[in-house]
């Protein structure tokens, strides 16, 4: 972040003077008035960075399951597993679900998965109501693909 000292001119009885102003500019080149939105700007920079990181795959050719036309996260270590948790449920008021099981917080999030697994995240806005947030393993679905068949033998 840089700090820029610019003067603007204020005028007093016909009298111009100037007062320091200064400017935050962020590494993207976005400038703020106050040092505390601009470190948050570059915090929340840093955030989608890590974000991006993430190992994902997205589909959307299954048209029968609806489900798997999301993106999926894979958890390839314990310190990845605590921040995908977190990313799933930022900012999110709503009923969380995993398998469906409900879910109060981040870490019980991170409690339930492991390390290799395969999540993806359905978030369906409730209006006014309680929006819903249903996650699934990649193990689930299989295991529940697997009993839905069985019916057919």
């Amino acid at each position: 972040m840089e700090k820029i000292e610019t003067k603007e001119p204020v005028y007093e009885y016909k009298i111009k003077t100037y007062k320091k102003k200064y400017v935050f500019k962020t590494e993207d080149g976005k400038e703020f008035t106050t040092e505390k939105k601009a470190l948050e700007h570059e915090e929340e920079l840093k955030y989608l960075e890590k974000v991006n990181l993430i190992e994902k795959k997205t589909f959307q050719q299954f048209e029968a399951i609806e489900m798997l036309n999301y993106t999926w996260y894979y958890i390839p270590s314990e310190e990845e597993k605590e921040f995908i948790s977190g990313y799933i449920f930022e900012k999110r008021y709503c009923n969380n679900y995993l398998n469906g099981f409900s879910i109060s917080s981040p870490n019980k999030l991170a409690d339930q998965l492991e390390v290799g697994d395969w999540v993806v995240c359905i978030y369906e806005d409730g209006g006014d109501y309680h929006s819903t947030n249903s996650c699934y393993t990649l193990e689930f679905i299989k295991n529940e693909m697997e009993t839905f068949l069985n019916f057919f033998k």
